[in-house]
């Protein structure tokens, strides 16, 4: 996803609303959008980055329709830790 942000072909992720869903869409324009604004002035944005990946990995493990639990269970999986 940062490739296609870096070469301006964001819309090719946001074309397939079955693949991200419609929320997803605006969830990953959001993202690109702020990418692209920070990119433009010479910000660092490493949690906004963050944020898009946490995304791709919800999607690729099937939790792209799950709400904020869904970052929870990404923490436990990268961290392999149980949250009580």
């Amino acid at each position: 996803m940062k490739n296609a942000i870096r070469h301006d072909s964001v819309s090719i992720p946001l074309a397939d609303p079955h693949f991200w869903t419609m929320q997803g869409c605006v969830r990953v324009a959001q993202l690109c959008d702020a990418l692209d604004t920070s990119h433009g002035v010479n910000v660092s944005t490493p949690f906004t980055s963050l944020a898009m990946g946490i995304m791709q990995s919800l999607r690729s493990n099937g939790h792209d329709k799950d709400d904020h639990s869904g970052i929870a269970e990404w923490y436990e999986m990268v961290n392999i830790i149980k949250l009580q």
